[in-house]
């Protein structure tokens, strides 16, 4: 990630806002799945998405809401040990292949996010990989 002086002036400008991580690795496998030749193959390649997502626990800022496509395994238990007071992860009940989509049109991702933010009057995003969606 590039830094600025105006980025990192801007940053410390004013309350700081919640954070929604979108942890979307899943978005840029899928086609790679969709064309992989067997059975075996894609669920190897889907499979390598959950330590990328699982990744987003370690980014910082720490304190955050994680939107992953499914949920992350130990997350408690990671949380808890590196000290983390304040963060979550929520995940879709039924995936539509977008997790951005999926964002967009699951009025439980929205009512989770609203609530994470519900006084701030705004958020910062964070977003995995970028796809045509995003």
């Amino acid at each position: 990630m590039i830094h600025s002086e105006s980025s990192t002036l801007k940053s410390s400008v004013g309350p700081k806002l919640p954070t929604v991580c979108i942890a979307n690795a899943i978005d840029t496998l899928r086609l790679t799945i969709f064309r992989a030749p067997t059975e075996g193959d894609r669920e190897r390649i889907h499979n390598s998405n959950y330590p990328q997502q699982d990744q987003a626990v370690f980014w910082r800022p720490l304190d955050k809401l994680i939107v992953s496509e499914s949920p992350i395994v130990g997350f408690d238990w990671v949380t808890q040990m590196l000290g983390i007071k304040k963060a979550k992860n929520i995940w879709p009940e039924n995936s539509c292949g977008s997790l951005f989509k999926d964002v967009v049109t699951s009025k439980n991702l929205q009512m989770e996010i609203s609530e994470w933010c519900a006084d701030s009057g705004g958020f910062e995003l964070i977003v995995h990989t970028t796809t045509p969606e995003t």
